[in-house]
């Protein structure tokens, strides 16, 4: 950016190709001034007695859901069934071009989580969730509920 500039006999000096404008040398601009205090981090303040007050019902609240959820889950996951395919490919996706995750055999109990519409496989369109280790689809043509029909996914 500084170029070296001679005026005949005089010593050569260094002199910026820039114009003189100041607000065009940003290589020669200083930092702004800082005021005040310096930059520091704050401290978090511990709630006070008032406040852990406030938070309890609402971590009770909290726990209370969990509770709810828990029960739902073991209540929802009830949904039995039974494999009547020689060999079903429990899948991915519900549909046929997924990928095969496991194989269920004829006989097999499998744990049925929602069912949902897929691609229809011999005319039946349902497809169940099965939770059996690993969650994968199996199509609903092969396999009988045993109790009340799985929910809606």
């Amino acid at each position: 950016m500084w170029r070296q500039v001679s005026f005949g006999t005089l010593a050569p000096t260094w002199r910026c190709p820039v114009p003189a404008h100041p607000s065009l040398h940003s290589h020669r601009r200083r930092a702004p001034r800082r005021r005040g205090r310096r930059h520091t981090r704050r401290r978090a303040r511990r709630p006070g007695p008032e406040r852990r007050e406030r938070q309890r019902p609402r971590r009770e609240r909290q726990r209370q859901r969990q509770r709810q959820w828990s029960a739902t889950a073991t209540t929802t996951s009830a949904y039995k069934g039974v494999v009547t395919a020689d060999t079903l490919a429990l899948r991915s996706a519900p549909n046929r071009g997924s990928q095969i995750i496991r194989f269920a055999h004829r006989g097999d109990a499998v744990s049925i989580f929602c069912k949902t519409g897929g691609e229809t496989v011999q005319g039946n369109p349902l497809w169940y969730l099965l939770t059996d280790g690993t969650w994968a689809w199996g199509a609903a043509r092969y396999i009988d509920t045993i109790g009340p029909a799985p929910r809606w996914c």
